[in-house]
Order: C-alpha cells, then sequence, then structure tokens
C-alpha cells in the first residue's frame, strides 16, 4: 500500500471463521452492525454507468444510510470500479467529518455519527506486488491491481480453488458466525496479529467450515448478520455470487443503468414481471370469454 498503512490480514478462503472474527472483534474492534452492504461489481472501470449524476447519487445515497445506521461496506478493495468510488466516497466523508469536529464550524454539532467501516475483500492472486508477501521477486502485473488506500482495513484471501470459486464462499459463509461473535465475544483468539506478512501463519484452517456453517455450536443466540448485495455492474464472474445470495434468500439490490450484468438482471427481471403479467391476463380474457360464450348459449 501507498502512502499510510492500514491493517491486513492474510487467509485461505476455507478458513475457520472463528479466526477472523478474533481479529474483527478484539484487533480490530468492529462493532456489531445493522448491516453489512457487499458491493459486488467487476474489478475493473464502471464504463456502463455513463451517467455521472446518477453514480453522484449512488455515492450520496450509500453516505446518507452509512452516516444514519452502524454498518459495514464490503468491496474488492481494488483502486479500480466501485471500490475506488467507494474509497473515494468515505474519505471524502470522513474529511467532512473532520471539519465539523473543528471547534470553529458553524454546523459543529454533537450528534455522534456511527463508524465508517470499509472493509476490502481481496482476492490475492489478482493484487499487485502480492508476491513480496511471500519475500519472492514479483511477476507480471497484467490483470492485478494496487489496493484502494482508503479502506480501513483488508483481508487478503488466497483462493486455492480450480475455479476460483473461494472467495465468493469466503464471503458468504461467516455472516452467522461473525455476529455470533460480535454478541459474545467469545472467539477463538488467535496469537496477535500485526499488519506484517507473517502474520498469515496464525490464520492456517484448523476445521474448514461448510457454506452452512452456521449450525456449529454457537448457543443458539443470535440472529444472523445482515447482509444485503449491492450489484453495479459486474462481469460473468460475479453472477456466481448474486446466486449465493439468492439461494440464502438474501436481498439483491441491483442498479439498473450501470452496465454489465446488472442490465441483464435488471432487464430479465421486467420482462419476467411484463410475461406474468400478459399471462394472467390472457387467462382472465379467456375465463371471461368463456363465460360470455357459455351464458349466451344458454
Amino acid at each position: 500500500m501507498v502512502g499510510t498503512a492500514r491493517p491486513f490480514i492474510r487467509v485461505r478462503h476455507d478458513i475457520d471463521p472463528d479466526q477472523v472474527s478474533g481479529v474483527l472483534v478484539h484487533e480490530w474492534l468492529f462493532s456489531a452492525p445493522r448491516i453489512a452492504l457487499v458491493l459486488i461489481s467487476h474489478v475493473g472501470p464502471l464504463g456502463g454507468w455513463a451517467d455521472a449524476r446518477r453514480l453522484g447519487e449512488f455515492r450520496r445515497g450509500l453516505l446518507r444510510a452509512a452516516n444514519a445506521t452502524p454498518m459495514w461496506l464490503l468491496t474488492n478493495g481494488f483502486n479500480t470500479g466501485i471500490a475506488k468510488e467507494v474509497g473515494d466516497a468515505v474519505s471524502h466523508e470522513l474529511r467532512r467529518r473532520q471539519a465539523l469536529r473543528c471547534h470553529k464550524h458553524p454546523n459543529r454539532t454533537r450528534a455522534t455519527l456511527p463508524p465508517l467501516r470499509l472493509l476490502g475483500i481481496v482476492r490475492e492472486d489478482m493484487l499487485a506486488g502480492a508476491e513480496l508477501l511471500d519475500g519472492r521477486a514479483t511477476g507480471p502485473d497484467e490483470g492485478k491491481y494496487e489496493l484502494n488506500p482508503d479502506h480501513s482495513n483488508y483481508v487478503l484471501v488466497r483462493d486455492d480453488t480450480v475455479n476460483r470459486t473461494g472467495s465468493t464462499q469466503f464471503v458468504m459463509r461467516p455472516r452467522a458466525e461473525v455476529h455470533q461473535a460480535l454478541l459474545t465475544s467469545k472467539v477463538y483468539l488467535p496469537s496477535r496479529v500485526t499488519a506484517r506478512p507473517s502474520a498469515a501463519e496464525h490464520f492456517s484452517p484448523k476445521c474448514p467450515t461448510s457454506a452452512s456453517g452456521g449450525d456449529k455450536e454457537s448457543g443458539g443466540g443470535g440472529a444472523e448478520l445482515p447482509l444485503i448485495a449491492l450489484l453495479v455492474s459486474g462481469g460473468e464472474g460475479c453472477a456466481r455470487l448474486v446466486l449465493e445470495h439468492l439461494k440464502r434468500q438474501l436481498p439483491v439490490v441491483v442498479f439498473e443503468g450501470s452496465g454489465g450484468l446488472a442490465d441483464l438482471l435488471a432487464f430479465a427481471y421486467r420482462e419476467v414481471q411484463r410475461r406474468h403479467v400478459l399471462m394472467h391476463t390472457m387467462h382472465a380474457l379467456g375465463s371471461y370469454c368463456a363465460r360470455r360464450i357459455g351464458g349466451q348459449r344458454d
């Protein structure tokens, strides 16, 4: 990372969620949010979102929500696309808050705003210079990206699956365990984590949990972490994460007009709705005609 250092950990995609929970709660001092927003998008510029006004409205709306209720914002952590847009927005908001804290500011308020938690869930194989974390020489950076410097924390995920689905598993699996840890603060805490590559040795998975890991022994207390997905543009690789949300009956907000997968899903949704109305109308019309014809025959 260029500039100010940020806390990070390196994990395998199948890590025991309790270990991640320990870092979030005890090391990074994350408090329980009302909402966790997962921003789903492709890695790259938002070429499909040509309307700068709508993009600005998206950023302002996101910050209004973040200022109204405690939440976590999760992105892919890279310095491009939606992660960069959200990072820029959060950076601007933090500067605004700092100005409001100035005793001479005319709009100074005593109201306490929720902390802004912008967490980057980063695929290590797409991170430029990731080889340096293991003391290896850097390879070609084609198809790789820098970290966005405006995120507060990073989780670097080493995806060992053949088809690179491990990152999706990592995002979807721990929500129940993390929320339980936040409620009880009784979680497994590994050796103290520092923002150094050597911290990786503290995070070798001990008991990998399946996608339905919420069934593990936890005393049955507490609801799961409320998770909402926001799809902005997106490519083929985003479809799997959207599907996993829908399988778990989690809400997915699709930003129509942002291009890519978002526009495709919006079109499909509208088409299904239109055909449903059309079929319902045809069925009702057919029943009405049958009754009328039957009445005339009588």
